[in-house]
């Protein structure tokens, strides 16, 4: 009796080691938050607070029987369009089980570092179809899912930018579908279907940068192999409309929200188009969140446009001259291919017009085109480096495999040699930053019973962008009560996306003694921000730690007429009704 085969266990135990492995090296870039995981953010507070927010919401929409997609617990009485405002609902549904055991902040963290994680392996998955050698894979693995477009978002706690497995996944599907004849191309197409789904309820700027260069992609294959197009064409229909139809399917329902449901955003750019692009010196002088970053590459890198979230496109001269000398080592149709379609990305990072150490110096250039299509009047250039990142990987991989042929011990220095120049450079400076989420106690202890079930409360500071935590207070307190404003997207004049909160005088009086800014208040000031606090409809008024909290204390004590009450790290007033409704 012959053995069983033994192939398809190997490759799932080595699929497996390599998983864990990255994973490890994941956890290491959020060590600093091991220690308090329930207590600590990873990153840039202010957006790590508004996706922890996201995780939150979802599974307590769903236990209380509101829209998802919809809420009425921020801006209230609102409601803010959560499809405008990327609220990850997939991975607040993979999360909800961490979310309502170990609360939003751990939630944050294990899905931060569960996404470079995945992000590395299906890379490692890709590569392995390619090249023969395992090593090789693992190694492309790292480049793309550890690479500076990734220590540099998860920096900024853009957390579904980091979570970045569709393109990998996506070209594994493609080389299914023109590799291997015997796949059908509508199961192909089933799965392209559900990852461009998922890709949906995770990122749609991602969604739209997929298309785009899966698009580019195609081009760039068929203009290599023009002889078998036709050959591949039915196949590539049929998977084609499968993956339409799946996507549909799942799709239908957000996108109706998004696009037809209430609150939904028009005008301009929600950011200034031109800024956030990557320099063409961003190739290859290292930021200050990579270890070998000198004192004066980082003053270089500080007059780039934007800011350290988004100066994403390191790669450093060793592994730019494996991408470039790749095609040559590797004599394979796709390593070409992968260095066009790399190229093209980069191309597009730049933006509408050429950067150079912070200065545009010319333009325009193809993205000033694309700008203007439908959707990407949004989509941030800079971030079509992960495209390149990836190219790189599998260019990487393709090299390192090469340098394996031959006797073990010569191959095994080139193959170390080469993986070692390439990625020493990007190695991170350490650990993510971390703050502590300095929650007050009052809104994790049985005190926030204070505020009544479902009501408005005015929680100040007022949650906008430079200063979010009332978000966060609401989060880990169960959503238990509503706030009148939040740090979200809502319509502004015209129907132009508008971030921070609607310019009132409250609101503005607030944030100025908040800064510290002398504030002058005659007797009809105060009566308008009385009446503007009636006409909020809060049932309490809280204020939490924060910078000049005398000066707010003492407006809002002659606003109300009496002094606060003080309880666990809060200052409160019950001021009457504020029923929140329904999200």
């Amino acid at each position: 009796m012959s053995a069983p085969p033994i192939g398809v266990p190997r490759r799932a135990t080595a699929g497996a080691s390599v998983l864990l492995g990255y994973l490890a090296l994941a956890a290491l870039l959020g060590a600093r938050a091991w220690s308090d995981p329930r207590a600590t953010l990873l990153g840039s507070p202010q957006d790590a607070i508004q996706h922890i927010w996201f995780l939150r919401w979802l599974p307590f929409a769903l236990a209380h029987g509101h829209d998802p997609l919809l809420t009425r617990f921020l801006d209230h009485p609102g409601p803010v369009n959560l499809m405008w405002n990327n609220a990850t609902p997939l991975l607040a549904a993979v999360a909800a089980p961490i979310t309502l055991t170990l609360g939003p902040v751990a939630a944050y963290l294990v899905l931060l570092i569960g996404a470079v994680t995945v992000s590395a392996w299906t890379a490692y998955l890709l590569a392995a179809r390619l090249v023969a050698h395992r090593a090789a894979a693992w190694v492309a693995g790292l480049a793309y899912g550890f690479s500076p477009y990734v220590l540099t978002q998860a920096t900024g706690s853009h957390l579904p930018l980091v979570t970045i497995p569709g393109p990998p996944l996506l070209l594994l599907c493609l080389h299914e579908l023109v590799g291997r004849r015997r796949v059908r191309p509508v199961a192909v197409g089933v799965g392209v279907g559900c990852v461009l789904a998922a890709q949906l309820l995770t990122n749609e700027e991602l969604l739209l940068t997929e298309l785009l260069m899966g698009a580019v992609t195609l081009v760039v294959l068929a203009g290599l192999r023009p002889s078998r197009v036709r050959e591949h064409l039915a196949r590539l229909s049929a998977a084609a409309g499968s993956a339409l139809v799946c996507f549909a399917v799942v799709a239908a329902a957000p996108l109706a929200v998004q696009l037809a449901g209430p609150a939904r955003l028009g005008g301009g750019p929600v950011q200034p188009q031109g800024r956030y692009v990557a320099d063409l010196l961003g190739f290859i002088v290292p930021t200050q969140v990579l270890h070998f970053a000198p004192a004066g590459a980082v003053a270089l890198t500080h007059r780039f446009s934007a800011n350290l979230s988004e100066w994403d496109a390191y790669l450093g001269l060793p592994l730019l001259g494996v991408m470039l000398v790749a095609p040559v080592v590797v004599r394979r149709r796709w390593a070409v291919a992968a260095l066009l379609v790399g190229l093209v990305a980069g191309l597009l990072a730049l933006g509408p017009e050429l950067h150079v150490g912070g200065r545009a110096l010319a333009g325009p250039l193809p993205w000033s085109g694309l700008a203007h299509l439908p959707g990407f009047k949004d989509v941030l250039p800079d971030r079509l480096t992960v495209y390149v990142f990836l190219a790189a990987a599998l260019l990487l991989a393709g090299v390192l495999d090469r340098c394996r042929a031959g006797p073990t011990a010569r191959s095994w220095a080139r193959f170390t040699g080469v993986a070692l120049a390439a990625l020493l450079p990007l190695l991170p400076a350490g650990p993510l930053p971390a703050r502590s989420a300095m929650v007050p106690a009052f809104f994790t202890t049985r005190a926030v019973d204070r505020l009544p079930t479902g009501r408005v409360a005015l929680v100040v500071p007022v949650a906008w962008g430079p200063d979010d935590a009332a978000m966060l207070w609401q989060a880990v307190s169960g959503m238990r009560f509503a706030l009148p404003f939040g740090y979200v997207l809502h319509p502004g004049p015209g129907g132009a996306a508008v971030a921070d909160p609607r310019s009132t005088p409250l609101t503005a009086t607030l944030h100025a003694l908040q800064s510290g800014r002398r504030v002058r208040l005659p007797p009809l000031a105060l009566r308008t921000l009385r009446r503007r606090i009636a006409a909020l409809g809060a049932a309490t008024v809280v204020v939490g730690p924060m910078p000049n909290q005398d000066r707010v204390v003492g407006l809002l004590t002659r606003l109300l007429g009496r002094p606060p009450a003080r309880d666990q790290g809060v200052e409160l007033w019950e001021t009457g009704p504020g029923q929140a409704g329904t999200g």
